[in-house]
């Protein structure tokens, strides 16, 4: 059964990937999916640099990735 949290974070992420689609951004589903998940995991630090650096690393490893 799913839980309101779990109803919260499928809208969250549907309109990340809706937005993705409307702007025309060539920007895959997996990388939108673990970006919205490092944010989910740090909206709740104090320090907002662990969610800014998570997803700095996340973006370097997929841009390295593709080079």
């Amino acid at each position: 059964m799913m839980t309101r949290t779990d109803n919260d974070q499928d809208l969250g992420l549907s309109t990340l990937l809706e937005v993705r689609d409307e702007l025309g951004l060539h920007v895959s589903d997996e990388l939108v999916r673990k970006i919205h998940a490092i944010q989910k995991k740090y909206q709740f630090e104090q320090d907002r640099t662990l969610s800014h650096q998570a997803t700095e690393r996340l973006i370097d490893e997929t841009l390295d990735q593709s080079a």
